[in-house]
C-alpha cells in the first residue's frame, strides 16, 4: 500500500493499492542479482563456492574442488602475500 500526502491546496490524500502478483517475480530477480553480486564481489570462479546451487550440477564434487583450487591460487594466496608483506613491514619497524 502507498499513501500519498499532498498539501492543503491540492487534492486530498490518495490510497493506492499495488498488485501483489509481481512481488514473486521481483523477489526472484532481486535474489538472482544478489547471488551474482556475491560471486563477483568475492572473485569466485563458481557460485557453488558460496553455497549457491547451480541448476543441473547437483553433486559436482570435482567441479567444486576445481573451483576452490582456482579461487585459492588466484585470490587467497595473493591476499596472503599482501597481508604478510604488510605484517613484515610492521615487524621490521618494531625491531
Amino acid at each position: 500500500m502507498l499513501i500519498n500526502f499532498s498539501d492543503e491546496s491540492g487534492k486530498g490524500a490518495e490510497v493506492t493499492n499495488i498488485s501483489s502478483s509481481s512481488f514473486n517475480d521481483a523477489f526472484l530477480t532481486l535474489k538472482e542479482n544478489t547471488d551474482a553480486d556475491i560471486v563477483i564481489g568475492h572473485s569466485l570462479p563458481s557460485p557453488a563456492l558460496a553455497g549457491i546451487a547451480i541448476q543441473g550440477q547437483l553433486g559436482a564434487n570435482q567441479t567444486l574442488t576445481d573451483a576452490y583450487s582456482i579461487f585459492r591460487a588466484n585470490f587467497v594466496l595473493n591476499k596472503r602475500v599482501e597481508i604478510l608483506k604488510g605484517l613484515n613491514k610492521i615487524v621490521q619497524r618494531i625491531f
